[in-house]
């Protein structure tokens, strides 16, 4: 994770000289000047010029300014820009950077670790990829590389697994599990024969989260314990993704999920016993864009683990073979049908195997010389999914369809010096992030990030460390930039060491309410940090040691009194604060659907009220005929609080959503942030993507080229120049973004990418990032990249009908429509049995398609009170015919939102 310092190269005075030789750029806009502070002196010829005569260009500047406006000059940067020339194309790493680069293999190995404090003991499973399949369609880690790491398949998992489930499970801590472990030993002592339980042990009520009114997650049935500090049953359903470095150096990424096996002594019931919780840990090098393809296979492995331990006695041994087996092989063939072993197996092989297939396909289509290949999204179907094959009940009964990201199924992307793919890595989902912090503390975040500062995220669920900690690195790979050197999304208790590494990072930190967490008042010489609360909303980040934060993480949002006057003129962060806040309107609109419940009691209780009101009018001229000033007067008050509560009414139709949306699916992070909007996700990309084309879509903006047939030269006081042309004055947010961002070591390795790709001259693939679409659009057709232009060509990119992912959004659109007209109040226009029996076709595609039609229901469930009990009778009904119709993912679905149903 870490990276070598850049090479410095060393440059004569003539060669700092020719460095301010600004030549012509078509790029600037010739009716804007630079101020004083950059205008170019008159330079002296160099065969006269000497040495000690060259001063430095602010001093000249400053000079000049004096004698002409008699006007202090602005302050000068921090430290001085350099300009380093670009290195010389390397004909090996041309050469090899050219050759056709395999589409990474589904998955390297899969791991079942159990809870590393777990009351007993608990063997470690083992899957690996297939060994009968060719090579040559994807690249896949040798089967020797596998064994070093992990050992044997049916071993324990050796130090690699161990490794793999300190990850797995951030919230173990060694010393807390030694001292249990004693005072337990000095129990059994003291009285033999007593259970072997330890407080990690939960039953299944423990585990499963709902949040209460005052919007506190707390447990279902065991609220009171709930905040109690020796409660540590872990809550789910809990999904998070951690990047890796195996031994032979190469870096991975683990999508972990957990889940409550079956008791050991109560087969077939889940709500039996108390017990711990195990992972499945599913290993691979692809490293982002893949999420919701890895989660669903997760949650097929788990419903085949818990339907095998369910119908252990009748498929492990039936009829005659029963009596023939001797009674080891019996005994280990009843582990391996409890434990499922088999049945995953055979479900990741064949999934690998067709994953195989499909890249044999997009390779033909784009050899073939087809256009829009890559258009719509290719499906994995996976049939007899439900515990494998051989069994005649649940032998063909089920077909599972998984959509492929496109990015998996072509070459990949070249990468420079070995570095991880950052146009993967882009892929990652952005909207829990912006859901999390909202537009400001992101656009803060964006700040930090490109200052190359020391970040630390803290949160007390690890979904949510793992969701925003790859979204903002899909932040900066908008712009192709790379992530910070040290990368850890939650970072164990053993680990906390790793917050003093004086090298930029992004870490997140898991807090709890015991003392063996992580706590950062306690890490000594932690340094300068930008600390990110994500559990509390609203609160700016903390900044800890840093003298001068806006300087060191300048505030985008935050506007000068100089700028107030520039009224016509709207700056870069401006428009991505806009941007953004248009598409956290998009999610809100597009998803809550209990924003319509609300608006339906918005307009009952006005017309409650009115109605109330014209009565009372009546009655009152009544009342005045009579002249009863007593009743005048009641009457009068009445009309007031009338008032008050039409006024209470007009206004809950704006507070009330936020409320609301918190307790859908009552404290499940997927069904509050972690959700997934197709439509939002793209419109958050072009955002950011503006953003970044802005300042680096165009290399003329920071790179020279002193003479004809030479390397070209990067010129950081040229980008800086350009950035004050455009309006980045100094002073400005922006303009102190920019020097912070020149200055490091980011900013280098992107031009050295960028050059290289020049180089290269490789052709851009359809589902590239949209920023490389977007400048390859500019430089073939020679558009300038003024912000209107820019902005136009992203939307245009974006829009197009053939965009890698289009497909899927209206295909998201259609099934969420269908869902909400099927689980309407109002009568449903048409023929309800033929769409239901499409729309559970349709949410065979378990990856997306069925998780919308679920957020869905979540939500119609939870609207279905007093009058609108209809929906949540029809919800209910649309779920049972998903259970037995619908594919095996349904039943994972129906566990994870256990509470809800409840």
């Amino acid at each position: 994770m870490m990276e070598p310092d850049p090479p410095a190269f060393a440059q004569s005075p003539a060669q700092q000289q020719q460095t301010y030789q600004e030549p012509a750029n078509p790029m600037i806009r010739t009716n804007q000047q630079p101020p004083r502070p950059f205008q170019q002196p008159q330079q002296v010829p160099p065969q006269q010029a000497h040495p000690r005569q060259q001063t430095n260009m602010s001093q000249l500047n400053a000079q000049q300014n004096q004698s002409q406006n008699q006007q202090p000059p602005p302050p000068a940067p921090p430290a001085p820009l350099t300009t380093q020339p670009v290195p010389p194309n390397d004909p090996f790493v041309t050469a090899k950077l050219n050759e056709n680069i395999l589409p990474f293999s589904l998955f390297d190995a899969v791991l079942d670790v159990p809870f590393p404090g777990a009351s007993t003991a608990s063997p470690v499973e083992l899957i690996f990829p297939p060994s009968d399949v060719s090579s040559g369609v994807v690249d896949a880690l040798s089967l020797e590389d596998l064994k070093k790491e992990f050992g044997e398949e049916n071993g324990s998992g050796g130090q690699g697994g161990a490794k793999v489930s300190r990850f797995a499970f951030p919230d173990y801590e060694d010393r807390a599990y030694a001292q249990e472990f004693a005072l337990r030993q000095e129990y059994k002592s003291r009285f033999p024969g007593g259970p072997e339980h330890n407080r990690y042990d939960a039953y299944l009520e423990e585990t499963l989260s709902t949040m209460n009114a005052s919007g506190n997650v707390s447990n279902t049935y065991n609220s009171a314990n709930a905040n109690s500090p020796n409660s540590n049953s872990p809550k789910l359903p809990s999904y998070h993704t951690f990047s890796h470095r195996l031994a032979n150096g190469m870096t991975v990424h683990c999508h972990v999920r957990k889940y409550l096996p079956y008791h050991t002594k109560a087969e077939g019931r889940l709500d039996v016993g108390r017990r711990c919780v195990r992972a499945l840990v599913l290993i691979t090098r692809n490293a982002g864009g893949g999420n919701r393809l890895y989660m669903a296979l997760l949650k097929a492995l788990e419903v085949l683990t818990l339907e095998a331990g369910a119908l252990s006695q009748d498929v492990c041994c039936r009829g005659d073979e029963k009596k023939e087996e001797t009674d080891d092989v019996a005994m280990n063939s009843s582990m391996d049908a409890s434990t499922g072993i088999r049945y995953r197996r055979h479900f990741l092989h064949a999934a690998y195997k067709e994953h195989m297939n499909l890249c044999r396909e997009v390779a033909a289509a784009l050899a073939s010389g087809a256009k829009s290949v890559l258009a719509k999204p290719r499906i994995l179907t996976l049939p007899l999914a439900e515990v494998g094959t051989g069994h005649g009940l649940f032998g063909a009964v089920d077909t599972l369809r998984l959509a492929v990201p496109s990015s998996f199924l072509h070459e990949r992307e070249p990468t420079v010096s070995g570095s991880e793919s950052i146009a993967a890595l882009s892929r990652n989902d952005m909207l829990p992030m912006l859901r999390c912090l909202g537009v400001t503390r992101t656009m803060r975040l964006l700040s930090a990030l490109m200052s190359e500062r020391r970040i630390i995220f803290t949160s007390a669920n690890v979904s949510k460390l793992a969701a925003v900690g790859y979204g903002a690195v899909a932040m900066m790979g908008q712009g192709l930039l790379p992530p910070p050197p040290v990368f850890v999304p939650a970072l164990p208790p053993g680990l906390a060491s790793l917050l003093q590494t004086p090298s930029p990072y992004l870490i997140g930190v898991l807090t709890g309410p015991t003392p063996h967490f992580i706590n950062l008042r306690n890490v000594p010489n932690i340094g300068e940090v930008v600390l990110f609360d994500l559990d509390t909303s609203g609160n700016e980040p903390f900044f800890a040691g840093i003298p001068n934060p806006q300087q060191a993480v300048p505030d985008l949002t935050r506007r000068n009194l100089d700028e107030f006057d520039s009224a016509n003129r709207v700056s870069l962060p401006d428009i991505l604060y806009q941007d953004l806040t248009e598409v956290m309107k998009l999610d809100k609109r597009m998803f809550w659907q209990g924003a319509v419940q609300e608006k339906l009691g918005l307009a009952a209780e006005r017309g409650r009220t009115a109605a109330k009101n014209a009565m009372k009018k009546g009655l009152q001229y009544f009342k005045n005929k009579s002249k009863e000033m007593k009743a005048k007067e009641s009457f009068g008050t009445d009309n007031v609080e009338d008032e008050e509560v039409e006024e209470e009414a007009a206004t809950s139709s704006y507070s009330g959503e936020n409320a609301l949306s918190k307790s859908v699916g009552k404290g499940n992070y997927f069904f509050e942030q972690g959700f997934c909007h197709e439509a939002a996700e793209l419109e958050a990309r072009v955002a950011f993507t503006t953003f970044f084309v802005c300042i680096l879509g165009d290399l003329r903006t920071y790179l020279t080229q002193q003479t004809p047939g030479t390397s070209p030269v990067v010129d950081k006081e040229k980008f800086m120049r350009f950035r004050n042309s455009s309006g980045d004055t100094p002073g400005t947010a922006m303009f102190l973004l920019c020097g912070n961002f020149v200055r490091g070591k980011i900013f280098d390795s992107f031009v050295e990418a960028r050059m290289l790709e020049v180089q290269l001259r490789r052709t851009v693939p359809e589902d590239a990032p949209i920023f490389a679409l977007t400048t390859n659009f500019h430089r073939s057709n020679k558009v300038d990249f003024y912000v209107n232009n820019v902005r136009n060509s992203v939307r245009q990119v974006a829009s197009d009908a053939d965009f890698p992912g289009r497909h899927l959004i209206s295909w998201n659109e259609g099934v969420r429509r269908r869902v909400t007209e099927l689980t309407s109040a109002q009568a449903f226009n048409g023929d309800p049995v033929k769409a239901l029996s499409l729309l559970t076709e349709d949410c065979r595609e378990s990856s997306v398609i069925l998780i919308d039609a679920v957020m869905v229901l979540w939500t119609r469930i939870l609207e279905g009170k007093g009058m609108q009990w209809k929906k949540a009778l029809l919800a209910l009904q649309m779920f049972r015919n998903l259970i037995l119709n619908g594919p095996i993912n349904a039943i994972s679905e129906a566990i994870d939102g256990f509470a809800s149903i409840r």
